[in-house]
């Protein structure tokens, strides 16, 4: 950090009564004034006489590299304003040596020159109407402008990643809820089908329908039809993926899925399963 920028940052503070500061080793990261101290210019000149003096004492502490951030305090909690600062701390006797070599360096003989405006003679970059204040505070504010789009753009990367994780759940929540109502479907057709299917293979003699013995009262009409269907059915009859398509053309009905009723009707119809309205296949019971 420039003298410019360690200057500002002391004005900022004497002028601004909201603005404390928090103080950490550089480059170790390890805290040395928390910003739960909430070290403002106030606390500064309790504790020092001012704030170049709070600093000079610092200094003489052993804090020499470290990390500037200042806070603004809203209310009991304190909101970063702008990023920090890595700064090196001299010592008074330092400064006073860079003083004195400042005061006795000769200066050069004067040239004769052309008087161009103030923000010229101070920094050469000929912007006329801007004093040396003004320069200074427009380099402190391009720099921390650059270091808020980098914050800026951390964050839109965290959000985008937040949002992805979100659909991702959100998918996960819904598979789920469809596996959910499946079970439920799957169950509602055992409590109907497994009383019968049990009931042909208990008792004595030979298991099946044809036993007397065994032979149990299956519901009427085409449920019953249905009940034995499945229990006189090969296994090879099937595929896995057969039962499949029927198990979900019979969960469709079940939710009462528009038109699909009708639409499977008429493709009954063209593979000549039914005619106008009845089934084509085996009526036998």
């Amino acid at each position: 950090m420039s003298t410019e920028e360690f200057n500002t940052i002391k004005q900022r503070l004497k002028t601004n009564d909201k603005i404390c500061v928090e103080i950490k080793e550089h480059p170790s990261g390890r805290s040395i004034v928390p910003i739960s101290a909430r070290i403002d210019h106030k606390k500064m000149m309790e504790q020092s006489g001012g704030v170049e003096e709070w600093f000079t004492e610092l200094r003489a502490k052993g804090a020499t590299k470290i990390q500037i951030q200042l806070h603004k305090k809203q209310g009991n909690a304190c909101i970063r304003d702008g990023l920090a600062y890595d700064c090196e701390l001299s010592s008074s006797e330092e400064e006073a040596k860079q003083m004195q070599q400042q005061i006795t360096t000769p200066s050069l003989p004067a040239q004769p020159v052309s008087n161009p405006p103030i923000a010229a003679q101070s920094f050469g970059l000929g912007m006329p109407g801007l004093s040396m204040p003004d320069m200074i505070s427009l380099h402190v504010d391009r720099n921390m402008l650059a270091r808020a789009q980098q914050d800026l753009d951390l964050e839109k990367a965290k959000t985008e990643r937040l949002e992805k994780e979100n659909r991702e759940l959100e998918e996960r929540l819904t598979n789920l809820d469809r596996k959910k109502a499946n079970m439920e479907f799957v169950s509602d057709i055992a409590k109907n089908i497994a009383p019968a299917l049990t009931g042909m293979f208990t008792g004595g003699g030979t298991p099946g329908l044809a036993s007397p013995s065994n032979m149990i009262e299956l519901p009427k009409g085409l449920r019953g039809k249905f009940i034995k269907y499945l229990h006189d059915m090969s296994d090879e009859a099937l595929t896995d993926k057969d039962l499949s398509t029927g198990y979900y053309a019979l969960y469709a009905m079940e939710k009462k899925t528009p038109n699909f009723r009708e639409e499977t009707e008429q493709l009954l119809i063209k593979h000549n399963i039914l005619q106008n309205g009845t089934d084509n296949t085996n009526q036998s019971s």
